[in-house]
């Protein structure tokens, strides 16, 4: 069990500040169970480890230092015509978060590689959700 004082200090995670807890348990393989000065929280472990990798995917985007996979075959993604006009003038973008993409005519793009913190099986699912995010922010997806 952690001192009183040991409860009350913050650690420091890209610019956040986060309570330091003391951990209790896990529950249904999936949960942590914690306590802090608030009382209790349930950490959702995915979503936790989602976020870190995240963070990390973001502060190597950020030192030019992304490992990026090239793909075997090229994977071919199709865009409603906004969408794609809004990739073909962000490609610069897109290729500073890792995505190795062209235009492939119309409102097609195919990908060559991409960042390798990226599951390939969910290809589509992230470009899309880059494709939705409209921000100047390089870094400000999520």
């Amino acid at each position: 069990m952690l001192v009183a004082e040991d409860r009350v200090m913050h650690s420091r995670l890209s610019g956040m500040e986060m309570l330091v807890l003391c951990i209790i348990g896990q529950t249904n393989n999936a949960f942590i169970v914690a306590e802090g000065p608030d009382g209790l929280y349930m950490i959702d472990q995915h979503a936790a480890h989602e976020r870190i990798l995240y963070e990390e995917y973001v502060e190597s985007a950020k030192q030019d230092t992304l490992r990026l996979q090239n793909l075997l075959q090229p994977f071919t993604l199709q865009l409603a015509a906004e969408d794609a006009e809004i990739r073909c003038n962000n490609l610069d973008k897109l290729s500073d978060l890792g995505f190795d993409m062209e235009s492939f005519g119309g409102d097609s793009f195919i990908v060559c590689a991409l960042p390798a913190i990226v599951d390939s099986a969910d290809i589509e699912l992230v470009l899309m959700s880059v494709v939705k995010h409209r921000s100047d922010d390089l870094y400000g997806v999520l």
